[in-house]
């Protein structure tokens, strides 16, 4: 008879995370510069684009995997601070500065995006696979009266179970 087999633990990483929306940080925080963000032990660089519209990639770019929130937002592209590769909203390399004008650009220079990235409750969701259910949801949070405010984060190490 074999010996049972204990059931899987839940980490903080765990790949099951990976279908949910999370919250990463709060609303206000996102303007002009990237910002770096971690989620289930995975670096993710967030910015609005020149159309106000939320933005989230890998925090790395394919040329050398430099933190791409250590670059710039220049008016709808995210340039790298290490080689100055330009990415548009989609993930798209739209500008190689070492090519030249009018260069063919490799189609391997493309941005890794999270399944979804959005605002709700005043706080920026990440969903880095397709989700299995909705975002969380307070019907009360548009009613006169209620009061929201944003905490400073906190660092800890705790388990999801």
């Amino acid at each position: 008879m074999e010996p049972a087999k204990s059931p899987e633990r839940l980490t903080n990483t765990h790949a099951a995370l990976r279908r949910a929306w999370h919250p990463v940080a709060g609303r206000a925080r996102w303007v002009r510069r990237p910002v770096r963000v971690e989620l289930l032990g995975r670096p993710y660089v967030v910015f609005r684009s020149a159309r106000s519209e939320l933005v989230a990639f890998d925090d790395r770019c394919p040329h050398r995997l430099a933190p791409l929130s250590l670059g710039v937002r220049e008016d709808d592209v995210l340039r790298c601070a290490y080689h100055g590769w330009c990415f548009d909203s989609s993930g798209r390399c739209v500008e190689i500065p070492a090519l030249g004008a009018g260069a063919v650009l490799p189609p391997s220079a493309r941005l890794s995006a999270p399944a979804g990235v959005t605002e709700s409750l005043g706080m920026v969701f990440i969903a880095p696979e397709t989700p299995v259910v909705g975002l969380p949801s307070i019907p009360e949070a548009d009613l006169d009266g209620f009061d929201a405010l944003e905490l400073p984060p906190t660092r800890a190490r705790a388990g999801p179970d």
